[in-house]
């Protein structure tokens, strides 16, 4: 969700199917971590991916796990 543009934590919390307080404190942690920015709006806490390059990283590592998993399940048929 992220990925496509900046979110309020209520918005990605009905996106995810995951109660508020556990988007939060994921956000949290990856705010700490400087991977995603926030900016307050009102009352609200409007989050984003902190880089693009963060998104590029992440489609190489799910590219690498796909090979990975095919690669294991190639091996259980033979």
């Amino acid at each position: 969700a992220l990925s496509e543009s900046p979110h309020y934590v209520t918005a990605l919390s009905e996106v995810l199917d995951l109660p508020q307080p556990t988007v939060s404190r994921h956000l949290s942690m990856l705010r700490q971590r400087s991977l995603v920015k926030c900016e307050r709006n009102g009352t609200a806490m409007v989050y984003r991916i902190a880089d693009e390059r963060i998104m590029d990283v992440l489609e190489t590592m799910r590219g690498l796990l796909r090979d990975i998993v095919d690669e294991a399940a190639r091996s259980l048929e033979t």
